[in-house]
């Protein structure tokens, strides 16, 4: 495949971040587009003169050409959407979460297993400094045998979407699964995946709604590793601190909107030998944070690899997301499914 050729599905915000980025790869460009209305079919159309713009995701599928689907649509769109491109043998990217359902989700493994379309879920934060530096140092061993670990993200409340859907739990699933679900990813991509989840929130009544205010999550290993992850949409800035500790040394990262307009964050390390040290890092957004991992996709599947984040990898994020949402509206910890 030396010239790749993409089929974009969604042109809202970040269906427009996926364009930009694509524009940057050599040998890859988007050949069609498909929205969600024939009302936003003439508005793309003139943002993107020249390509093909569908309203019908069936017609947009059965264009001949397309190497690559990219789905960028509304959370309760990519099971259907990434079912039905996989019956047809296509290559995927996808953005998170892969399904809002968990046996949406199973069907989707089971599609990928028939089809043998290769799948790169869009958990853009493993390729960012702030967070690959910290599984850098997990790798190093500069924290041995970890006890504690905390993942703390403080922000305003989300963009509404198209027409509403992420306030929608019909279309979002549950707003957990927009932004936190990337701190459960990474969790797993640090620690693996935990025995049990619990958790609790400060308003119980908007989170049965599918909505966050503050919620605190726990999860909890075989090996008496205990990892926090606190997500607040009531923040004061885009603020994220990263930690963990183990015997005799921490690492942890920093990062506030306000105190950093930069886009710069801390990475800090007191490593089992007593030894300090601190390195600034940028924290890209949008368009560069998104390229990184893109590049690699396409170098990979050159190079007829696997992605960097499977389907799989997405079912276990999924998992856990879930798991998380029951356990803190029950009131009663869950196991995250593992099939």
């Amino acid at each position: 495949m030396d010239h790749l050729k993409i089929g974009l599905v969604g042109f809202g915000r970040f269906g427009k971040i996926h364009a930009d980025a694509i524009a940057r790869l050599k040998d890859v460009e988007v050949v069609s587009i498909c929205v969600g209305t024939k009302e936003s079919v003439a508005d793309t159309q003139k943002e993107q003169p020249g390509i093909p713009v569908y309203s019908d995701y069936d017609a947009f599928l059965a264009k001949d050409g397309i190497d690559v689907v990219d789905i960028v649509s509304p959370n309760y769109l990519h099971a259907r959407q990434a079912i039905a491109a996989m019956e047809k043998g296509k290559t995927l990217i996808l953005e998170k979460p892969i399904a809002i359902d968990m046996n949406d989700a199973l069907q989707m493994l089971r599609a990928q297993k028939k089809s043998a379309s290769k799948v790169q879920v869009m958990f853009e934060y493993r390729y960012a400094p702030f967070w690959k530096a910290f599984k850098t140092a997990l790798e190093e061993g500069l924290v041995t045998n970890v006890t504690f670990s905390k993942i703390e993200s403080w922000r305003g409340p989300f963009r509404t979407g198209s027409r509403g859907w992420r306030y929608d739990p019909v279309r979002v699933g549950h707003q957990l699964m927009e932004e936190a679900i990337h701190y459960f990813d990474l969790a797993i991509w640090y620690f693996g995946m935990p025995q049990r989840v619990s958790g609790f929130t400060d308003s119980l009544s908007a989170w049965k709604e599918g909505r966050v205010s503050t919620g605190v999550i726990t999860l909890e290993y075989v090996s008496g590793l205990k990892v926090l992850i606190e997500d607040t949409l009531n923040g004061v800035a885009g603020q994220h601190v990263m930690t963990a500790s183990g015997l005799g040394a921490m690492i942890g990262m920093t990062y506030s909107g306000i105190e950093s307009p930069e886009d710069i964050a801390w990475f800090r390390v007191r490593d089992k030998n007593g030894d300090y040290r601190a390195e600034a890092l940028q924290t890209p957004d949008g368009v560069d944070a998104v390229t990184p991992l893109l590049e690699d996709f396409v170098s990979r599947l050159r190079h007829d690899e696997e992605p960097s984040v499977t389907l799989a990898d997405g079912f276990k994020a999924l998992s856990l997301t879930v798991a998380a949402i029951s356990a803190v509206q029950t009131g009663v910890p869950e196991t995250p499914r593992t099939d």
